[in-house]
Order: C-alpha cells, then sequence, then structure tokens
C-alpha cells in the first residue's frame, strides 16, 4: 500500500496561469485611410479599426523589410507623424496625429498615439461613440446631424411678403392702439404713485366764519321777529323773543333776606316760576343764516336758533387732519378746494392751524382764493394738500411764465 501511494505523493501538478489582457478602449472600425510620414517619406495605409489610445492599419500588402525604404519608420518603438482622414461627400477631415509603432507583420501595422491632447481626444470619442451609438451610418451623418440640428424645413405654406395699403394700414393702426393703451396705463400708475407719495386728504372740512352763535338759553317758547327770507340784520335789531320759566335758587344767608322783603303777590310768582319773556336783538351788522326754518315752536337748552356772520369777515374752510400727517402740514407747496356739488378746484392758503384735544386731530383754516360767498357758509369741502414735491417752486414759476407768454402772444 506503501508503494501505491508514493507516486501519488511525489508527482508534480503542472498548472497553467492564463493571462487576461484587457483593452484599455474600445475598438471600431471606420471607413477612413491614414498616411504616414517620417524623414521625408511617406506611406499610405488603410484603417482597419480606431480607438481612443490608437489603430490599426493595412498597408495594402506592403512586405516591411530591411530593403524598403519606409523600413526605418515601421521599425517597432519609432515616432511617426498620422494624418487620419476621413472621406466625406464634399470635403475631407483631416485630423493630425503623432503615434508611436507598436508591432508590424508583413502588411498589419499597429500604432498607439502618442502625447494627444484634450480636443484631439475629444474629437475622436464623438465620433466613435456616435458610430457605435447608431447615430450615424457613415461619416457623412455627422454633418447631415448637425444640418437637421441647426436649420428648420421649409414650411410648405409660404409667406406673403408683399403687403397691400390696407393690411400696412391695419398694422399701423393695431401698433398705435397698443401703444396708446401702454403709456395710458403707464400715465396712471406714475399719477397714481404721485398721489400716493405727496398728497394729503383731508379727514373732513366745510366752510365756516367767525360767527356769532344766538342759542336757546333754557327749555322754553321762541317767537321769531324775522321772516325766512331776511338775509341781513343791522345793529340792534330784534331777532327773536324767548320765553322761559324763571329758575329761582335760595342758597345764601341774603337769598333769604330778600326772600322776607317780597310781597306775597311777588312770592307767589316766584315761588310759581313764572314765565319770563327776553327778547334777542343783533350785536352786529350780520347776514343771516338760519340752520332750520324760522317758525314759532318750543326749543330745547342750547339749541341754536340763528348764525349772525359779520360782513366785514371773510369766509373761510376748516379742515381736519390726522396727527400722522403733521410732518407734511409743516412743508404745503399748494391747497386745493373742491365744494360739494362742484367740479371745479380753487386754490387756497393756509392761515392758522391748532389742536382739536377732544378728538384728537389738527384744524386747520384755509383761506380760499377767490373768496367764497355767504351763500356756501358749512357746505361740506374737498380738501387736498400737495406737501414735499421736488423742485415744486421751480416747476410753477416757470408754469406761471409760459402761462403769461401765451397769453401775451394770443392779445
Amino acid at each position: 500500500m506503501a508503494e501505491m501511494a508514493k507516486p501519488v505523493t511525489e508527482a508534480r501538478l503542472n498548472v497553467v496561469h492564463e493571462a487576461i489582457d484587457e483593452r484599455q478602449h474600445v475598438r471600431t472600425r471606420l471607413p477612413a485611410s491614414v498616411r504616414l510620414t517620417s524623414q521625408g517619406q511617406t506611406l499610405d495605409c488603410k484603417l482597419l479599426d480606431l480607438s481612443v489610445g490608437g489603430m490599426a492599419l493595412d498597408c495594402g500588402g506592403t512586405d516591411v523589410n530591411a530593403t524598403s525604404r519606409v523600413a526605418p519608420m515601421l521599425i517597432p518603438g519609432a515616432l511617426v507623424d498620422l494624418t487620419l482622414a476621413l472621406d466625406l461627400q464634399h470635403c475631407t477631415l483631416n485630423l493630425a496625429i503623432t503615434g508611436k509603432v507598436i508591432d508590424h507583420s508583413k502588411s498589419l501595422l499597429r500604432i498607439a498615439f502618442v502625447d494627444l491632447d484634450r480636443q484631439r481626444a475629444d474629437t475622436l470619442r464623438y465620433l466613435l461613440s456616435s458610430w457605435l451609438s447608431g447615430d450615424i451610418v457613415s461619416i457623412d451623418g455627422v454633418f447631415n446631424v448637425v444640418h437637421r440640428e441647426n436649420h428648420i424645413k421649409q414650411r410648405k405654406t409660404k409667406v406673403e411678403l408683399n403687403r397691400v395699403w390696407r393690411d400696412r394700414l391695419r398694422a399701423i393702426v393695431g401698433t398705435s392702439l397698443y401703444l396708446a393703451a401702454g403709456l395710458t396705463i403707464l400715465s396712471v400708475l406714475f399719477w397714481k404713485l404721485f398721489l400716493y407719495f405727496f398728497q394729503t386728504n383731508a379727514l373732513a372740512a366745510h366752510v365756516d366764519s367767525p360767527a356769532y352763535v344766538l342759542s336757546m338759553p333754557a327749555n322754553g317758547q321762541v317767537n321769531f321777529l324775522i321772516g325766512t327770507g331776511a338775509k341781513e340784520v343791522t345793529l340792534g335789531e330784534p331777532l327773536a323773543v324767548v320765553s322761559t320759566q324763571l329758575d329761582t335758587a335760595f342758597n345764601t344767608a341774603d337769598d333769604l333776606q330778600a326772600l322776607n322783603n317780597l310781597t306775597g303777590e311777588n312770592l307767589q310768582t316766584l315761588l310759581g316760576k313764572a314765565f319770563i319773556e327776553t327778547t334777542i336783538s343783533s350785536p352786529c351788522d350780520c347776514l343771516v343764516y338760519f340752520p332750520q326754518a324760522p317758525m314759532d315752536r318750543y326749543a330745547y337748552k342750547e339749541q341754536p336758533l340763528i348764525h349772525l356772520l359779520p360782513r366785514d369777515q371773510p369766509m373761510y374752510v376748516e379742515a381736519t387732519f390726522g396727527f400722522d400727517q403733521l410732518t407734511r402740514l409743516q412743508h404745503v407747496d399748494r391747497v386745493s378746494l373742491s365744494l360739494f356739488d362742484s367740479e371745479d378746484f380753487r386754490h387756497g392758503e393756509v392761515i392758522s392751524t391748532h389742536v382739536d384735544q377732544v378728538k384728537g386731530t389738527v384744524k386747520v383754516r384755509i383761506q380760499p382764493v377767490p373768496a367764497l360767498s355767504a351763500d356756501e357758509y358749512l357746505q361740506p369741502v374737498d380738501v387736498r394738500i400737495l406737501a414735499g414735491v421736488p423742485l415744486y417752486d421751480f416747476l410753477s414759476e416757470t408754469k406761471n411764465k409760459l402761462a403769461t407768454a401765451m397769453d401775451g402772444a394770443l392779445q
């Protein structure tokens, strides 16, 4: 048994190691030719396959031997100048590359590229990838693809370039309308922005005057001595008769002493709160304004009866603004006034300001130009103030000069 096992233990196994060669780049067949140049000698070959790293050539059956004139350029390790010629339909694309001879056998020649720059490598890679992916079926397909990507087929329907006068007129009118609409919208937008930044509107405003307001002294009967048609009154003219009860109050010792001195009839009249009639006369030569129709009636205490407007005092506008507009009111450029039921605006000048502490607002008195009449007393007014407008004084002066010049030219 030992002798039979000995050959087994001493036998040497022959192990074969297989070497696997992996290519760095994919080789592709392209219909092209290559010209080799070295030391003044040239050799034309057919391209068998091409990759980014090198190429295989068919030298057309040329036997490369030591006596050949091109033998020095085909020695392994020799550097040669390669010209890759891609034959196209209308032109020839030449790509110059420097190569190194790796191997040759008869007509087969293998060359590796040397110092291939990035631009040439990208060109080769594009051609090879397009060929392998099927984007092109020939080298001419490169230019066909570029033509399709950069040009558009002519439409079947031809555009008529010759226009008649109606078409031109329609185009001009349409363009003008769109231009006018755009300019109108732009003008409105700029005007709204101007008003937002520089205009201030009053919260409330009305026509006022330093008037005398005759009010009811107490609850009672009032009888007017002037009619509805009365517009003016003179100084001392009787206006109305007020009949009220006499209010009695005894608070001091003197009041009690005076009460003891009264007769029985007077005491009865006093304690019965007899009615006392009082005549109200005009304090000035004034214009008359009735807040209500002048009818004989019963009136309550402090109810206004008659407003007396002095003739020598002009009407003014009293406007109310919020405290947040106080900064703008310090630099007023222009004041515009518009009375109720009137579309015309007139100018005004600020004459005084004061604070309404009860309501927390700012009262502004404005003198209208031209002056207002007494018929517009207590009418509501639209007040608009422009403040902080850049170069407003210069623009206003220029406008006035132009207006004056135009008036002079027309005359």
